[in-house]
């Protein structure tokens, strides 16, 4: 994989930040609704304010948020295996996150223990692949990325078997689970996000040689 010298490196983020910023403006003022710019920004009464506000602000901020979290933690596997094929999807880390918040989803838990049972099923898989992939104590990552592959698709196949065993209701919770949503309470997750952000950012510089 060719390397990238530090002008290059420089220039590519400051590229990728302004179409961050660039994407995030056309998306917070054109969408389906139109707005009234100086109601959204001087009348806190106004649905237009509401609009920009409440509505699309946060979720821009938190789907940029869920990116970088995304993003660096493909950083940090790429980093660690030494591997670019690296990321939660390929590694298994997706498919026992979404396994088990399928599982609590089914199971009638709470917001909180469905992101709980998510984190640890993707924390359980990972470790038991990665002691899988350990051929007389040395890290087999080919073994690693493949045994993720198999396994990523046998979690969303027991996913679908669960779907197919539960009631509508459920069912659909689960599928709107797997797509994914920034539209509820998008204040409080976001900042929740922001602080698990910040917080895996600290490990890994802490972890940084």
């Amino acid at each position: 994989m060719p390397k990238l010298k530090t002008n290059s490196k420089l220039w590519l983020f400051l590229g990728l930040s302004l179409l961050l910023l660039a994407s995030g403006l056309l998306s917070l003022f054109f969408s389906g609704v139109p707005l009234d710019l100086a109601q959204a920004f001087g009348h806190p009464q106004s649905s237009d304010y509401q609009i920009l506000w409440t509505l699309r602000l946060p979720r821009i901020l938190l789907a940029a948020l869920v990116g970088v979290a995304l993003s660096s933690s493909g950083v940090a596997f790429q980093s660690l295996l030494k591997n670019p094929l690296a990321d939660p999807y390929i590694l298994g880390v997706s498919g026992g996150a979404a396994l088990g918040s399928a599982l609590a989803l089914s199971l009638d838990l709470s917001f909180i223990w469905i992101s709980l049972s998510g984190f640890l099923g993707s924390l359980l898989i990972l470790s038991f692949l990665y002691s899988f992939s350990l051929v007389q104590g040395r890290l087999q990552v080919e073994r690693l990325l493949l045994s993720g592959v198999l396994f990523n698709s046998l979690s969303f196949s027991i996913i679908l078997l669960i779907n197919f065993l539960v009631s509508a209701e459920k069912s659909n919770r689960i599928l709107y689970l797997m797509v994914g949503s920034l539209g509820e309470e998008p204040y409080t997750h976001l900042a929740i996000v922001a602080a698990l952000v910040l917080l895996g950012w600290g490990v890994l510089y802490r972890a940084t040689p």
